[in-house]
């Protein structure tokens, strides 16, 4: 077992190695190396490598499931490694896009494929929001419990309504228009051309032209078309992918799921809420085509395709691959689907090998295959970071530069004044705060002090909305706080930090502190995946902004201009602490800032 441990690690070195070296390219040949990639995996059904091609079964129909498995891999990535939330019913939405192709094209109208498939993805996003509305407000086994139920609600509901076809399903869906001329049996087979695929002798390869792919003919003999419509599918949505990730709504599922109390009422973003109603919606958008395509080739979609065990075969490909890792999913997916299939010689024993790999996996690797990088960064970081905070120079007090007090009078803060009116909050029989009353003036540092227990941190949990009193009312500047939302109160500019520290571990300094920023922006789903105008003046200002705060701030190694650490954990105490405070509002609760610090931090914090 060492060696095998070894062996994954040495997977997830080299590649490591492969990304770096890759965007260390210019971008001309980056650009060339991506095109020639993805014509490799277009051909790949016409090459029929030797050593990858399935002899008892079409190859061609083996790779159209890898890739549709793969496609759903990467949207329940979505949910699973970006936004930290566990779903077993993700068939449900698979049946969604299948039943509503079937009825648009076949069973109540005759819509042809193409007209039909977006409405199939609306359709099967608007399931996603119905879902996600009761089960935002639960987590964890809970989550996993509902979503699990509404998998097989739906295949009970298509299973017993007449209007969908019951338990004969619906059968007749019709293919794909052909992209070119029409066939003209027996002689024209139609499509713009004829590509010849590839036999091997050995390692000897020829030409076969008997056997011939017809470019763009969506037919039930030849699987291969369906794949090259099912690989584009996956092209678009890894650049969304990739597009949003890399923006406000991917800092906001990777925030939520690193520490949903920590990315909601802190000051560092609204996305909690954002974020999962988000994470609720995109993936199903994903899948829809990973089966609506196949439901069009078979020409029938029956209550029977959509089993429980497909829902778990979802997850494990996710976890296999390594979840919150967008190539992760690819190559779990591509396992999940390929592996069952390339052994079918075993089809006695595959189940039981294929399970038997999961359990090493999960023992050995509980990472996956490729975790994200910053996930392995962290874990390595956090074993050292005993080790760092001993050897932490000496303070250097924090200074503003003045490009930065430009940056900060420029933000449109506003002028609150916080007014804590005979606030009560009782926990049963427990009274933690007693008709609590006092004002905190603009401009003004007001301290609360007392013995543990005395209910400081409670009376900042009510202030923040994190609890309702009892009686009582919590105002800023004039506006009522005790029936607002959290991340709402952030948004009117009342921020909090907590007692222990709380850090996004698997994301940079930086993007902890964009994170801050966040909260304010006005930037949305679609203005990431467009790269609209907008979203690139909003993320330049953020990204700038915090820059120039994390430079300043003792986040930067003392005594240099450096920049922060790639890891937040990487810091000291001192050091980690002002990542919270970045984001400017109108008032910050800091809640025992200099806990745990040593003296040399405490005089470091103090000159912040």
């Amino acid at each position: 077992m060492g060696l095998l441990l070894k062996g994954l690690r040495a997977v997830g070195a080299r590649w490591d190695e492969i990304v770096i070296g890759f965007n260390s390219k210019p971008a001309p040949i980056r650009l060339g190396l991506t095109i020639l990639f993805a014509l490799f995996f277009y051909a790949l059904p016409l090459l029929r490598p030797p050593l990858l091609t399935t002899n008892q079964i079409d190859f061609g129909g083996v790779m159209f499931q890898v890739a549709a498995f793969a496609l759903v891999a990467v949207g329940l990535n979505i949910v699973i490694g970006y936004a930290g939330l566990l779903d077993l019913g993700y068939v449900g939405f698979y049946a969604t896009g299948a039943y509503t192709t079937g009825v648009l094209t076949s069973q109540h109208g005759s819509w042809p494929f193409f007209l039909a498939l977006p409405v199939a993805i609306a359709v099967t996003m608007v399931t996603g929001v119905i879902l996600g509305a009761p089960t935002l407000r639960v987590r964890g086994d809970y989550l996993a419990i509902v979503t699990l139920g509404f998998g097989e609600i739906i295949r009970i509901c298509v299973k017993n309504i007449e209007w969908l076809g019951a338990s004969a399903g619906i059968k007749d869906i019709p293919h794909p228009n052909t992209i070119g001329p029409e066939a003209e049996p027996p002689f024209k087979p139609g499509g713009l051309f004829e590509i010849p695929r590839v036999e091997w002798n050995g390692l000897v390869p020829s030409l076969d032209f008997d056997h011939p792919t017809h470019f763009l003919v969506f037919g039930a003999t030849n699987a291969i078309p369906y794949y090259w419509l099912i690989l584009t599918a996956l092209i678009l949505v890894l650049i969304g992918d990739r597009l949003v990730k890399a923006s406000r709504v991917g800092r906001a599922w990777e925030a939520t799921r690193e520490d949903e109390d920590a990315a909601e009422p802190d000051g560092r973003a609204d996305l909690p809420v954002q974020g999962s109603w988000r994470s609720r919606w995109v993936p199903p958008s994903v899948v829809c085509p990973a089966r609506s395509t196949p439901a069009a080739r078979a020409a029938t979609s029956v209550p029977t395709a959509f089993p429980l065990l497909l829902s778990m075969l979802f997850v494990a490909a996710v976890i296999v691959g390594g979840s919150g890792n967008r190539w992760g999913a690819i190559v779990g997916g591509a396992l999940v689907a390929y592996l069952p299939e390339r052994f079918r010689e075993f089809a006695d024993f595959r189940l039981l090998f294929f399970g038997v790999a999961l359990t090493v996996l999960a023992t050995w690797r509980p990472e996956g295959l490729l975790p994200p990088r910053r996930t392995r960064r962290a874990k390595a970081v956090a074993a050292e970071i005993e080790a760092l905070e001993e050897g932490e120079p000496g303070p250097r007090a924090w200074r503003r530069s003045p490009a930065m007090s430009e940056s900060y009078a420029s933000y449109d803060a506003p002028k609150a004044l916080l007014e804590v009116d005979q606030v009560t909050l009782k926990f049963g029989g427990l009274t933690a705060l007693n008709d609590v009353d006092f004002n905190i003036n603009q401009g003004e540092i007001l301290g609360l002090i007392g013995p543990n227990g005395a209910g400081k941190t409670t009376c900042f949990n009510v202030m923040t909305g994190v609890y309702r009193p009892t009686s009582g009312q919590v105002r800023l500047d004039g506006t009522a706080l005790t029936t607002m939302k959290r991340h709402k109160i952030t948004k009117l500019g009342l921020a909090r930090t907590f007692q222990n520290i709380r850090l996004f571990k698997t994301m940079t300094v930086l993007e902890n502190v964009m994170v801050g920023t966040d909260a304010h922006s006005k930037v949305g789903f679609w203005d990431a995946l467009l790269r609209t105008p907008r979203h690139r003046r909003t993320e330049s200002a953020s990204r700038e902004r915090a820059i120039e705060f994390a430079r300043n701030s003792s986040a930067s190694r003392p005594g240099t201009t450096s920049s922060p650490p790639t890891c937040p954990t990487a810091t000291s105490g001192a050091s980690r602490s002002p990542v919270p405070w970045a984001p400017v509002r109108s008032l910050l609760c800091l809640d025992e800032p200099a806990a745990g610090f040593n003296p040399a931090e405490k005089v470091k914090a103090h000159g912040a």
